[in-house]
C-alpha cells in the first residue's frame, strides 16, 4: 500500500467540519478499493454483460393463495405465512408484504342500529430473524373488504434468515380500548398474500 496523506489537519480553534473527517477516510477508502475511479476507468467499460446475476441485490417473492381463516374464538396471534431462505453474505434485507381480506360477518354492519361502540379489527406484524420490522395496527371491520401493505426492512447476517407474517382478530370496545374475543359466530380471511424480499447485498 502506497503512502497516503492527510489532506486536511485539524488544529486548536477550528471549527469542525464534518466533510474535513471524511476526505481523509477517504483517503483510505479509494487505497482499498485498488484506487479505481472515474478518473482512470473509461465511462461504460464494465457493462452489464460483466457483472453476474444477483451480485449486488437478490429478490425473492412467495405467494400464498390459500384463505387464512382467523377465528373470533381467539385474541392470540397466528401465523398467516413465513419464508426462509439462506443468505450468502451480509446485508440490507426489505421487505415488502401485501394481501386483502374480508370481516365475514361484519360485525361493525350488524350493531349499527344498536349504537354499540364494540367493533372488530385485525393487527398484522412482520418479523425478520423474530425482530418486529413492520405492523398494520388496528385495522377495523368498517370496511368489510379491505387490502393493505406492509413493508420493512433489516440488516441481516450470512446464514439463515425467515420473514414471518402473523396476525390476530379481536373485538375492541371505543369506551374502554380493551381487545376482547369475538366469539365463534364471527371470523376473517386472508386472501392471496404476496412477499417481496429484496437483499441488498454488502
Amino acid at each position: 500500500m502506497a503512502f497516503r496523506y492527510r489532506q486536511r489537519t485539524v488544529e486548536d480553534g477550528d471549527i469542525v467540519v464534518p466533510d474535513d473527517f471524511n476526505v481523509n477516510q477517504r483517503e483510505f477508502v479509494g487505497e482499498f478499493n485498488g484506487y479505481l475511479d472515474r478518473d482512470n476507468l473509461p465511462q461504460g467499460v464494465i457493462g452489464t454483460s460483466l457483472i453476474a446475476a444477483q451480485t449486488f441485490t437478490e429478490v425473492k417473492q412467495s405467494t400464498k393463495e390459500a384463505v387464512v381463516t382467523l377465528s373470533g374464538n381467539s385474541i392470540q396471534f397466528h401465523e398467516l405465512m413465513s419464508y426462509s431462505f439462506n443468505a450468502e453474505v451480509d446485508g440490507l434485507l426489505t421487505v415488502d408484504w401485501s394481501s386483502n381480506w374480508e370481516f365475514s360477518p361484519s360485525f361493525s354492519e350488524q350493531t349499527t342500529q344498536t349504537n354499540s361502540t364494540v367493533t372488530t379489527a385485525t393487527t398484522v406484524t412482520m418479523d425478520i430473524n423474530g425482530v418486529q420490522v413492520g405492523m398494520i395496527y388496528r385495522s377495523s371491520d368498517a370496511r368489510k373488504q379491505d387490502a393493505k401493505v406492509m413493508y420493512g426492512a433489516l440488516p441481516v447476517s450470512a446464514g439463515n434468515v425467515t420473514v414471518t407474517i402473523r396476525g390476530r382478530y379481536f373485538a375492541l370496545n371505543h369506551a374502554d380500548p380493551k381487545v376482547m374475543n369475538v366469539g365463534d359466530t364471527y371470523s376473517m380471511g386472508f386472501f392471496r398474500q404476496i412477499l417481496v424480499m429484496v437483499l441488498r447485498k454488502r
